[in-house]
């Protein structure tokens, strides 16, 4: 089922003003009434209430904040008159444009309540044992908790075995730990079985001639406390061993160790604003001959493109990190089926999926924050590929004027995919959205997400739509793009 969550600005204005007509009996968009319903905190939050109810669910946790922040400043820009006309639509336009903006649905969406704020989060790194690396936890490919490991070949005789180590150890800082001592090859050569020793150090086996020319039977003892490995060879034919052991921890001389880094970064609010120029007459004459009300036009292009702007930067910073990572964050597909091949259009479409898997997978395993959220972007051209796949489905339709974007799933939620005009028709951007600051891939932070502002300009009139947010990328790994062929 889509849900339209859009409503045109001169009908959200309408909505809110019969609402607090009928209810209180005054009109809230009258500039002395704005005044004081900001000057009453419970009539000012249930104006807050009024919109935040009409939002996606998705969307409402923050917008009470962003409604405060718009307050304060409607408040501090009050003249002794109270507000414009035009002032008093900043509830409405904010309930109108935020929902139709593309980043806070890919980045980790925070509200800001001061135009500067930090962040810090805390970074666990590992250093295995013997080791000096710092590795960023959590650590998935290798064992971090146990002793060090040997593997190395050694020559029939005496060997001190704790000198081999990759940082040498002696027996008043180690021994090697029983139960992981094995003899594994022989000359090179593989044993049919891996020889494990005893716990009492001793040993005994034949090499069989297939093994090594003429055979052999090897017999030694290993001193775990000393670390010292003693072999004999009963024919000669057998001169080097290949072993694998580990050293013991129990005197905590040469754990692994594990460090929390405080990391700290600054986000702070950009202002982005645009301007329209008009005169009363103007727009009465507009309004009388046409009947078309310039002044709802202007807020309504103005939101827009600014709602524009915030997705475009964005995705620019994502293209721009995507071009320097490695290879494999990067992939193609052709629209249409290769040369020769009998597959229609809509049976090739679906070879799409094993490319999208592999790339999710490299990308969490890059940023190892696995349960992130899947976020695939393109525009309609691109998401007709989506079309073709039977489990793809659109869950929520955001319209109005001339952008708008589609929000659906693929694979029963596996993949969230977000079709918008501002992308372009040669690519899928993949984007890990992390459900909190643990998981973060990039934020979006926003201090007001749109408020209009009329300011006198000598004879000529100005109105000004504004927005005071900014997006950061903090694990840079978390994208990965699909460049699209043959469209």
């Amino acid at each position: 089922m889509i849900d339209k969550n859009y409503v045109s600005i001169k009908d959200a204005l309408q909505e809110y003003h019969n609402h607090f007509v009928k209810k209180y009996g005054f009109n809230p968009l009258h500039p002395s009434n704005t005044r004081d319903m900001l000057k009453n905190r419970k009539i000012f939050m249930e104006c807050v209430n009024f919109f935040k109810e009409r939002l996606p669910e998705g969307y409402q946790k923050n917008f009470e904040q962003y409604a405060v922040n718009a307050g304060l400043l409607l408040e501090n820009q009050m003249t002794a008159s109270g507000l414009t006309q035009y002032e008093t639509f900043t509830l409405p336009i904010l309930a109108n444009v935020y929902p139709r903006i593309v980043v806070p649905l890919v980045a980790t969406e925070i509200a800001m309540d001061t135009p500067e704020i930090q962040k810090s989060f805390l970074k666990v790194y590992f250093t295995k044992s013997g080791g000096t690396e710092k590795l960023e936890g959590p650590i998935y490919d290798q064992e971090i908790s146990g002793g060090p490991y040997l593997d190395d070949d050694v020559a029939i005789g005496e060997t001190d075995l704790l000198a081999l180590f990759a940082s040498p150890l002696t027996s008043d800082i180690a021994h090697i730990e029983k139960g992981t001592f094995y003899i594994r090859k022989v000359n090179g050569v593989a044993l049919p079985k891996a020889i494990q020793v005893k716990t009492d150090g001793n040993f005994g086996f034949a090499v069989a001639d297939a093994t090594v020319a003429g055979g052999d039977f090897i017999t030694g003892n290993v001193d775990y406390e000393a670390g010292i490995l003693r072999a004999h060879s009963t024919t000669g034919n057998v001169t080097e061993l290949n072993v694998v052991c580990r050293a013991t921890l129990e005197r905590n001389t040469i754990s692994p160790k594990i460090e929390m880094v405080l990391e700290k970064f600054d986000i702070v609010a950009k202002l982005r604003q645009i301007e329209a120029s008009f005169t009363v007459p103007y727009q009465q004459d507009i309004l009388a001959l046409y009947k078309i009300d310039s002044a709802s036009k202007l807020v309504a292009a103005s939101t827009e493109q600014v709602a524009l702007d915030i997705d475009i930067e964005y995705f620019k910073n994502v293209r721009d990190v995507v071009s320097v990572l490695p290879s494999d964050h990067r992939d193609t597909f052709s629209f249409t089926p290769p040369a020769g091949s009998s597959l229609t259009n809509v049976e090739y479409h679906r070879d799409i999926l094993p490319k999208l898997g592999v790339m999710a997978g490299r990308i969490k395993k890059a940023t190892k924050v696995n349960s992130a959220e899947v976020v695939l972007v393109c525009n309609d051209t691109v998401s007709s590929i989506f079309d073709s796949l039977a489990n793809f489905k659109v869950v929520r339709k955001e319209e109005g004027g001339r952008i708008g974007f589609e929000q659906g799933t693929i694979n029963d939620g596996r993949y969230t995919t977000i079709q918008s005009p501002i992308f372009d028709d040669d690519e899928i951007i993949m984007v890990l959205k992390g459900n909190d600051d643990e998981s973060v891939i990039s934020y979006a932070a926003n201090y007001v997400p749109g408020m209009s502002v009329s300011l006198p300009n000598g004879l000529v009139p100005t109105l000004t739509f504004m927005r005071r947010s900014t997006t950061q990328i903090v694990r840079e790994t978390g994208f990965g793009r699909i460049s699209i062929s043959n469209l």
